[in-house]
């Protein structure tokens, strides 16, 4: 996961994960914890997340006490026993692509300013990341394209040059080829 048990560290919780959301589906791209149910891959329907909440308020979204909230019955909650969230979208080309979160199954009293900073401006990283491997993933794209149009120039010439030379073999007449200083470069069997 992105950085590990240094970052858990900084927001104070034991659970960091990366979702990507695409409409009513919501799947863990990267994690970093032990609780069962939350697996690289695991799918959740998006309005079930607290991953849902957040991309709601377009910004960071901090809910601590969760068993205290009307957001109980999300499955962070119900299912995996997490007290404190915090959340920020993530934003890939200027659209949503998912929220980076982190939580824990104690309550937390309060963040801090710096804190709810520090998951904002991991958030735009993690975008920016996305951002720069999707340039490189098209730019190699396009460069293995480029070569495969080289490389099949470079077969269609071979096949040509074999078409003229098996042409020129099998004149009656005699063909000389000469270079630009007028030496012989070939001569065909006539």
């Amino acid at each position: 996961f992105l950085l590990a048990s240094a970052v858990w560290g900084i927001v104070g919780m034991s659970i960091g994960v990366f979702s990507q959301v695409d409409g009513e589906v919501c799947r863990v791209v990267a994690e970093d914890s032990s609780t069962p149910g939350l697996e690289e891959g695991r799918v959740f329907n998006t309005s079930e997340t607290l991953a849902g909440v957040t991309l709601s308020s377009r910004g960071v979204t901090t809910l601590l006490g969760l068993a205290r909230t009307e957001l109980a019955d999300r499955v962070c909650h119900r299912d995996l026993g997490f007290e404190s969230y915090v959340g920020a979208p993530v934003r890939v080309e200027g659209a949503t692509f998912g929220v980076i979160w982190f939580a824990s199954p104690a309550v937390r009293e309060d963040l801090d300013e710096a804190e709810l900073e520090f998951v904002r401006m991991l958030a735009r990283w993690a975008g920016s990341v996305i951002e720069r491997k999707r340039s490189l993933d098209a730019l190699i794209a396009s460069e293995e394209r480029q070569i495969a149009a080289l490389t099949r120039a470079a077969e269609e010439q071979r096949e040509a040059a074999a078409r003229i030379r098996g042409i020129v073999d099998t004149v009656a007449d005699s063909i000389i080829s000469l270079d630009e200083e007028s030496r012989i470069e070939r001569v065909n069997p006539a």
